[in-house]
Parts: C-alpha cells; sequence; structure tokens
C-alpha cells in the first residue's frame, strides 16, 4: 500500500498532527510530507528490507552492515559506523542539549525524545496522536 493512501480521509488527521510534531523549527514541511507521504519508499536494504525513499540514505544506512566502525569519540573511545551517530554520542559527554521545545522549553539531547515529548503536549491539548 503506497503511504498516500493512509493520508487520504478525516480518520487519518491524527497521522498529519503526528507528522507536524516531528518536525523541526525552521525546516520545510513540504519537504517531510512529501518525504513520508506522498512517495512510496523506493530503494530496500538487501540485508535487512529496511525501505528508503533516498538512494543517498540507503547507502549511508548500508555502512551500519559492513563492520567498520571508523568514527572515533575522543572522550571515551567508543566508535561508530556513522558520523551522525558519533556527533549525537558525543552530546552525552558535552552536556548540549540542542532539541528545544517550543511549548515549554526544555531541551533534549535526541531529537526522537523530543518529539515523543512534544506528543505528549498535543494530547495536553485534546489533539489525538498514535
Amino acid at each position: 500500500m503506497v503511504k498516500q493512501q493512509r493520508f487520504s480521509g478525516d480518520e487519518n488527521s491524527d497521522t498529519l498532527l503526528e507528522l507536524f510534531a516531528t518536525v523541526r523549527p525552521g525546516q520545510d514541511w513540504h519537504f517531510q510530507l512529501n518525504s513520508h507521504f506522498l512517495r512510496p519508499n523506493q530503494f530496500r536494504c538487501h540485508r535487512c528490507s529496511r525501505m528508503f525513499t533516498r538512494r543517498s540514505s540507503l547507502e549511508r544506512h548500508a555502512l551500519i552492515h559492513t563492520g567498520d566502525r571508523p568514527f572515533r569519540c575522543l572522550y571515551c573511545g567508543a566508535s561508530f559506523a556513522l558520523k551522525q551517530t558519533l556527533s549525537r554520542h558525543i552530546l552525552t559527554h558535552t552536556g548540549e542539549k540542542p532539541h528545544k521545545c517550543d511549548f515549554c522549553l526544555r531541551t533534549f539531547i535526541q531529537r526522537s525524545i523530543l518529539v515523543r515529548h512534544r506528543k505528549k503536549h498535543l494530547q495536553e491539548h485534546g489533539v489525538v496522536v498514535s
């Protein structure tokens, strides 16, 4: 089933609201909408079957399957397959929390935790989020 079909009725308004809860401040929500709903996933990882909308995303993902971990933390020596994973890890050492909630100004190390936190605010305002 193409994701566009999930988006076509009132019963999916919560899906749209969940999508908007994941958009970062300053991010183009049209881009987010297109990448999540309007195009089918086109590229499949042959190792784990995960799907991607962009070839570059698949190529970056494939690095996790090689066992090569070239990105090393200068603080603790931990190594990572992806530079972005190392960057996120370094925040645990520096204490930096770059992701800020627009509702209450609380800050978070990881964007995924902020997204989960934002959903709580939406639920408090009567918005149903899955």
